[in-house]
């Protein structure tokens, strides 16, 4: 499990050291840097999980790849302290992974030099993952190539899907486009984790069927079924939303199925012990559909998995905190974070806030999901 993740001088932030549960919740304010936090672990995901062996031995890391662009290194550096340098430090099984990068003379270049990477107190190199760091932290770099991201721009309907080598999908995509493929090559074949399965027993354990029989959860009598195109490299999607219904063309049946299906293949496909990074899971869903999709975020980091997530959804932090009053999940298995920006430095500083055992907040800062009150109380001061 990654137990930290540390930020220098990236993007919004000088400084950052989050300590991550087995569900972190980064919840706050439009650009408060609830992303730049995952765009850290996505970029160094991308590196080693696209570049292949060759990633490893980088001397530089990528700011612009297929799943994240994040512009040049003048972009990334935090201007603030008028620095070159910026740095990335993780924490998994006590053992960290710390790498210092750097711009070079061309401030527009879109990779930033790997200066040194540190995972020891003698231990240090110049490349971006050499052969010693992976044996020294295999557990983290496995983490990292596994890394399961979904983003807020999902691809959402579409009439194909790309379809590439097996391999290929265990990163799901710059847009979760791979999700479908995931389904066409291990749909059939791979057994879900048996505390993750859905609680009807008669649904098999199956990728596909448990996929299946957690949409009608969120969508009552949904069903999909997966197609690959004869002759190109492509899978078809068809969704009925009614047990009586042919099976449609996604743009036919709307957002809601489609957005929420790479989040469902990722939870489901991930393992005990992964890791599953989603942004703003709420998009496209009715209100008792965000819920649904908490309980199964829940149950799977019991089942023995890590998820960190994004949002802006009341409905979901809800969600979770009903699940530690239920003993889903325990109450320091939840790392619920405010983020804001300093009304007089414009630092932004994290705020955790704890969860009791009955699901109650320590505390419940300006801003934080309460817009409903506000617009209620006008509407009785009318």
């Amino acid at each position: 499990m990654l137990h930290t993740v540390e930020l220098r001088d990236f993007k919004c932030f000088t400084s950052l050291k989050l300590e991550l549960g087995n569900v972190t919740v980064l919840a706050g304010v439009n650009a408060a840097g609830k992303s730049t936090i995952i765009q850290a672990l996505v970029l160094l995901h991308q590196a080693l999980a696209e570049g292949g062996t060759q990633g490893e031995r980088r001397t530089a890391l990528p700011l612009a790849g297929p799943l994240v662009s994040v512009g040049s290194v003048r972009e990334v550096i935090n201007q603030s302290g008028g620095g070159r340098h910026f740095g990335i430090a993780l924490t998994a099984n006590q053992v960290t992974l710390d790498w210092t990068f750097a711009r070079g003379d061309d401030s527009r270049a879109l990779d930033a030099k790997v200066v040194e990477l540190r995972w020891g107190p003698n231990a240090k190199a110049s490349e971006l993952l050499p052969p010693a760091a992976t044996k020294a932290c295999p557990a983290l770099v496995e983490l990292l190539k596994t890394l399961k991201y979904v983003p807020a721009d999902r691809v959402g309907p579409s009439e194909v899907y790309p379809l590439f080598e097996a391999a290929r999908h265990r990163s799901l995509g710059a847009r979760a486009e791979r999700a479908v493929g995931v389904l066409h090559w291990q749909g059939r074949d791979l057994d879900v984790h048996e505390p993750l399965r859905h609680p009807d027993p008669t649904i098999v354990p199956k990728l596909l069927e448990q996929t299946q029989a957690y949409l009608r959860d969120l969508f009552p009598q949904a069903s999909i079924e997966v197609s690959d195109v004869r002759g190109a490299n492509l899978v078809t999607l068809g969704v009925r939303t009614r047990d009586d219904q042919s099976f449609h063309r996604p743009p036919n049946v709307g957002f809601g199925i489609t957005y929420t299906l790479p989040i469902v293949v990722a939870l489901l496909s991930a393992g005990p012990g992964g890791l599953v990074v989603i942004e703003n899971p709420e998009a496209h869903l009715h209100p008792r559909a965000q819920v649904q999709l908490a309980r199964l975020v829940a149950r799977y980091t019991a089942s023995g998995g890590q998820v960190l997530l994004e949002t802006h959804s009341d409905h979901i932090v809800n969600a979770l905190r009903v699940a530690v009053s239920k003993h889903t999940i325990e109450p320091n298995q939840i790392a619920l974070y405010w983020l804001e920006p300093d009304r007089d430095s414009g630092a932004i500083l994290p705020r955790q806030i704890q969860i009791d055992p009955r699901g109650r907040l320590s505390e419940r800062p300006e801003g934080f999901f309460d817009e409903i009150e506000r617009q209620l109380g006008k509407l009785y001061d009318v």
